[in-house]
């Protein structure tokens, strides 16, 4: 029986071999609170691994746990603010940070003249609305931005509104509607005050990677296709239209807070690669599984804009650029 000094003893050791040996990269590692779902290490520097495209990469996390540098809540003089809610699109762990959305914004509408410009990355890898909802909330709002972007991807947004589908995500934010319409929270699990501890650990962080990939592949294979697929299934699917639902509700409650405090909310819409690059059906099956016949690769284009349009907010399309 291996005994609990010999445990401690062989993470030390794989620890120091981690450091050494790769350089000090780990993926990155996420704590979560009920407050505002999911951040990565606080206050964390150095090379972090990216799993998409098999690289380090040099990033620093500020003491809330975000990408970009330390900011006062007291907004400058002079100074408008633009915060970004969002998911990896917005994180952007596969580019250093001055090429990141929010970096190339910061410095565009710097460059363009005028009152000086913070950009404010808000962007946590497999976040959701609703934890966007919850993160503007009980974060974002202190640091009084004029606009806020809610960057939506239709990659996975739509799916991960579903606890039904993507409840491999323990920490995540989930949502439900009442028979009034109300949203109203689901159950939550908050990161275990062991977890917080460990989250600067090599070890915990490769742990932590190769569990969630292995999850992946178990929840693909019980249910039979991706998750993503989804966000594309035809209007009048069930599961579809209650996504649909849960978004709008999740949108317009985001609308009204931001509103409420003075500020202007701006609908990113990013599509998913299958809308740009078309799959043949064979690969569609693979990866949709039996609904790959009935997919529409353009049912975002249609109802997203509804959305938008019936809430009163701002929506600006990626798909025809």
């Amino acid at each position: 029986m291996v005994s609990g000094v010999t445990i401690v003893a062989l993470w030390c050791l794989s620890e120091a071999v981690l450091r050494l040996g790769f350089g000090g990269m780990s993926p990155p590692v996420r704590i979560a609170s009920r407050e505002i779902g999911e951040t990565y290490t606080p206050s964390r520097r150095g090379l972090l691994f990216d799993a998409e495209t098999g690289r380090a990469v040099p990033v620093r996390f500020n003491a809330l746990g975000f990408r970009g540098p330390d900011r006062p809540e007291q907004k400058p003089d002079g100074v408008r603010r633009v915060a970004v809610l969002g998911d990896s699109m917005v994180a952007g762990l596969a580019v250093p940070e001055p090429e990141t959305m929010c970096g190339v914004l910061e410095t565009l509408l710097n460059a363009a003249g005028g009152p000086r410009v913070e950009v404010m990355n808000f962007g946590v890898a497999a976040s959701s609305p609703a934890q966007e909802l919850a993160l503007y909330r009980g974060l974002v709002r202190r640091f009084a931005p004029d606009v806020v972007v809610l960057a939506f991807f239709s990659g996975n947004d739509l799916s991960d509104t579903l606890y039904e589908i993507s409840d491999r995500y323990e920490h995540r934010i989930y949502v439900d509607l009442d028979e009034t319409g109300t949203l109203r929270p689901r159950e939550y699990v908050e990161s275990h005050a062991v977890r917080r501890a460990l989250s600067r650990s090599r070890v915990y962080g490769w742990l932590r990677f190769y569990t969630a990939r292995a999850m992946y592949h178990v929840q693909r294979f019980r249910d039979g296709f991706s998750p993503g697929v989804l966000g594309y299934l035809p209007d009048g699917d069930p599961r579809a239209e209650k996504a649909w639902a849960l978004l709008g509700a999740v949108v317009a409650e985001l609308a009204a807070s931001v509103r409420a405090d003075g500020a202007e909310l701006v609908v990113l819409g990013i599509p998913g690669a299958i809308e740009i690059y078309p799959r043949s059906l064979e690969e569609r099956r693979e990866w949709a599984g039996a609904v790959a016949d009935v997919l529409d690769l353009d049912v975002h284009e249609r109802r997203l804009p509804r959305v938008a349009q019936h809430l009163g907010v701002a929506l600006v399309p990626l798909k025809p650029a």
